[in-house]
């Protein structure tokens, strides 16, 4: 970390001695959903921020302030003597643009140091925190777990996301440190030549991470909306569906509470000047020719956009040994790293029939918003989490108009910028708020096209070939998103009478869900008629759903060998008992027992 050039004011550049050993605790309570919404209690303790952009400093340094605690500011050149000269406790937090970057040593143990760090990938909290810093957390998360942090930090806690504290605390053998640079260098050495246009831009070309933070200030500079956010659980504070406004047959986002609806836009000259710059973005990004308004039902109120394109043949970049890597199945002897991998494109090619339109968008037909088929319980956040660790651009892109996806409450949710009143919506009002702008609605679409304008990638380096990029990242995020959830494929699935049709027909039903995983299918051994067996019995939302239910579960799918066995069950009889599981197939009633 450089602190800039400031001896006269007591600041070495001495690195603090790391610990002999990493300890971490897991906090009883997500750190992520720590609420700082009560009234501040005046402390004592000053705190200092240091680097990063201006705007980004001035955002959480308010919201240090209204946590009550005495806030100063300052950039890398302007130097750290305050923090060195004054008295009593003291916390110092700091953009690091590498993990690695070690605190500056002031020689008093009064002062504690917070690492912002980069990204919250395990790896980097683990530098940090083997570098010496007392307390870590991801710079671009909400500026309530930033303050919460800090106060765990004063109370002698390190707050950890869940999974990064168990990935930490099971860690048996110490790695060294690598840093972020250098993991995606490694990572695109490795892949470079695999496939034609997944080359990636220089890392030197994109924007540095102050202009990240630029872009991303809204993060921390707007105030989370007033009252009712999905953000912890509380009611919502917008309606359950969009309305189209009566004059324009635009879709208009409604807010259900008056005083939330009718309240004064920003009168921040800050948070002015941020919404500003991501409606500029937004106009930037346009509307798609093709974006339509559809009505829900008929003779409905109720509308919605939709969008769309070209069907394409499913096609990733996702090489075996990463993919071992991301899904970590556990291999019988003989079944090699390429044979899993081309069970897992197989499978994800049947579930899609051969094809995708990964540029298609609907927000008009459910609750959810669907990008490319992918759409409830949180599947598409976890697409779009997944496609930011893949592609800058596409994080950046994401920012620049005002949308995140954030882990909250151990949950992907989105979160968004609404401009006319300045501040930030969470989790289904911020879904809401993007199903009801097309310009939003047609970043999707453009990423997924490769049809990014010029204005608004960032950096240098070749358009075409950063899109053609964008275009590859949204199929692999699919493809890995598929691979981690109902399509994540045991190993013992490619043994035995298992095969290719029988594996997309478990997957495609546990794509529709109400039922709990792979599991009670290994003691089938491929048996067709177990298989069916197992699922009728771990169909857990009721047997009048499962009747309901029969016809796509079954009859529409797409193995012979699969529908033939759900036919050989015997039809129900005048006398039956009743007790056991049915399905219709064959266009009867059949009846399932359990064994």
């Amino acid at each position: 970390m450089s602190t800039g050039k400031s001896p006269d004011r007591g600041v070495t550049s001495a690195r603090r001695r790391a610990p002999e050993s990493l300890t971490v605790s897991l906090q009883p309570a997500s750190a992520d959903r720590l609420e700082v919404n009560e009234a501040p209690t005046p402390d004592t303790t000053r705190c200092f921020v240091v680097g990063g952009s201006p705007t980004y400093r001035l955002g959480l340094g308010q919201a240090l302030r209204d946590a009550g605690f005495a806030t100063e500011t300052a950039d890398q050149q302007d130097g750290l003597g305050a923090v060195c000269t004054d008295a009593g406790r003291r916390v110092l937090l700091v953009v690091l643009d590498s993990a690695t970057d070690a605190p500056p040593s002031v020689g008093d143990d009064g002062l504690l140091t917070v690492a912002l760090l980069p990204d919250a990938q395990p790896a980097s909290y683990s530098a940090a925190l083997r570098a010496g810093w007392n307390a870590t957390v991801p710079s671009d998360g909400p500026p309530e777990l930033i303050v919460a942090v800090v106060r765990g930090a004063l109370e002698g806690r390190r707050l950890l996301p869940r999974d990064v504290a168990r990935q930490l605390a099971s860690a048996r053998d110490a790695q060294p440190a690598v840093s972020l640079e250098d993991a995606v260098e490694a990572t695109k050495a490795k892949r470079s030549g695999s496939v034609a246009g997944r080359q990636h831009s220089d890392i030197t070309e994109l924007p540095t991470r102050e202009e990240e933070h630029e872009i991303g200030a809204w993060l921390t500079a707007l105030p989370a909306a007033p009252i009712g956010t999905d953000r912890h659980g509380a009611g919502s504070i917008t309606g359950s569906a969009v309305r189209p406004a009566v004059a324009t047959g635009a879709i208009r986002f409604v807010y259900t509470d008056r005083d939330v609806r009718y309240a004064p836009g920003p009168q921040d000259e800050t948070i002015i000047r941020i919404c500003d710059e991501v409606e500029r973005c937004r106009q930037q990004v346009g509307i798609v020719d093709g974006m339509q308004i559809r009505d829900v039902l008929e003779r409905s109120s109720l509308r919605g956009y939709v969008f769309t394109g070209e069907p394409v043949a499913p096609t990733t970049s996702v090489m075996p040994d990463e993919l071992l890597q991301i899904a970590r199945p556990i291999l019988p002897e003989g079944v090699s790293a390429g044979q899993f991998h081309q069970a897992q494109v197989d499978v994800w090619h049947d579930l899609l029939s051969g094809t995708i339109d990964p540029r298609a968008v609907t927000a008009f037909d459910s609750p959810s918003l669907t990008w490319g088929g992918l759409a409830p319980d949180g599947q598409l956040q976890s697409m779009i989490r997944t496609l930011f660790a893949r592609s800058q651009d596409a994080r950046r892109l994401f920012l620049q108009v005002g949308v995140m996806v954030q882990n909250i409450d151990q949950r992907p949710m989105f979160v968004a910028v609404d401009t006319s009143h300045g501040w930030r919506l969470y989790g289904h009002d911020a879904e809401r708020y993007i199903r009801a702008d097309a310009r939003l609605l047609s970043l999707l679409v453009r990423i997924a096209a490769g049809t990014v304008p010029d204005a608004l990638l960032q950096g240098s380096g070749d358009r075409d070939s950063r899109n053609a990029a964008l275009r590859q990242a949204v199929l692999d995020a699919h493809f890995i998103t598929l691979c981690t959830g109902a399509g994540r494929l045991p190993g013992w699935s490619l043994c035995g009478a298992w095969t290719r049709g029988l594996r997309a027909a478990v997957a495609h039903n546990l794509q529709l869900g109400c039922l709990s995983g792979w599991e009670p299918y290994e003691r089938t051994e491929g048996d067709t008629v177990e298989i069916v067996r197992a699922l009728a019995w771990d169909f857990f939302c009721g047997r009048a759903a499962l009747l309901a239910q029969s016809l796509e579960r079954f009859e529409e799918a797409d193995d012979a060998a699969f529908r033939d066995a759900a036919r050989s069950f015997p039809p129900i009889r005048p006398d039956d008992d009743g007790d056991a599981r049915y399905i219709v197939a064959g266009g009867q009633r059949r009846r399932v027992d359990r064994r």
